[in-house]
């Protein structure tokens, strides 16, 4: 389960296979979410979904084809129907669209010469390629500034104030998950650290229960619901080894302690995350496929 939406009341996973919706919340007894119509096809391996925050029933789909190029799509009925956006030869790493100008689009990809960011800023129209030389993990826009763009990869965090044109370095560390909500920027990677000062400084979170320095942790993905945070956790690799995911964390003080709730999750190796607009569940897709929900109890 590379990406989790929901978009007009429907539950999107995109898989290495293709995209597969069912309607909310999702009936645990409809295990079996069927066929989406591209199986045994070429180049429908899924790498990012983003719902558009002007209109919730606009989605964007980025495709890897088979040749590892990027493929994006966009929907105006929640995922039923698509219609190519654009098609390139680079190779896509993920997808973000800005919720401060939902015209900007940005793909983080690769290329046999460079790496950086493949930009829109008229909603799919045109494109220009921006190469910082660097493999994006995490891309978010500020919530309050169109221009600003938050970028992170394995070596640190960066902060770009011209849409991804320059950048400069605020933080140190491989950041892979990111979130802002106005208030404060949480980094997630092997550590979770949050800003409350715009990225002038960040402090390290604490793991309850892990002691001081806390238990090893590759978050994939942060998400907010109702004033809560949860952090999806993932299998990695360290020194040759693969290191088993620890599942979702949730911190309820917006996210200076976390503590781990994945009691009852067959797979704690999560890939992505979603909350329902009613606040209601919380949706985890893991790295073997399932997807799973949990009550959010506030």
């Amino acid at each position: 389960m590379n990406a989790l939406a929901v978009a007009g009341g429907q539950l999107l996973a995109g898989t290495d296979a293709d995209l597969y919706r069912t309607p909310m919340p999702a009936d645990p007894g409809r295990l079996d979410w069927g066929v989406s119509g591209g199986e045994g096809q070429i180049g429908l391996s899924v790498r990012g979904l983003a719902v558009s925050p002007a209109d919730p029933r606009t989605v964007w789909k980025l495709d890897m084809n088979g040749w590892f190029g990027i493929r994006l799509l966009r929907s105006g009925d929640a995922g039923a129907t698509w219609s190519t956006v654009v098609l390139n030869d680079l190779t896509p790493l993920g997808l973000a669209v800005h919720p401060a100008d939902p015209r900007q689009i940005f793909i983080a990809y690769k290329d046999l010469v460079g790496a950086g960011l493949f930009v829109s800023r008229d909603g799919g129209t045109s494109w220009k390629k921006i190469d910082h030389n660097t493999q994006y993990s995490a891309v978010a826009g500020d919530p309050k500034d169109a221009k600003r763009l938050w970028l992170g990869d394995q070596n640190g965090l960066w902060r770009s104030d011209d849409g991804g044109a320059t950048r400069v370095k605020v933080l140190d560390g491989p950041v892979t998950a990111l979130h802002l909500d106005g208030r404060r920027i949480v980094a997630g990677g092997p550590q979770i650290r949050v800003s409350t000062d715009g990225g002038r400084t960040f402090t390290l979170a604490y793991q309850m229960g892990a002691g001081r320095q806390g238990l090893p942790i590759w978050v994939s993905q942060i998400v907010e619901s109702g004033g809560t945070l949860y952090a999806g956790t993932s299998a990695y690799s360290a020194a040759g080894l693969i290191q088993g995911g620890r599942g979702v964390l949730r911190s309820t003080d917006g996210g200076r302690t976390w503590v781990n709730i994945s009691v009852g999750l067959p797979d704690p190796s999560v890939r992505s995350l979603v909350a329902s607009p009613d606040g209601q569940w919380l949706y985890v897709g893991t790295r073997s496929g399932g997807v799973y929900r949990l009550p959010i109890r506030r």
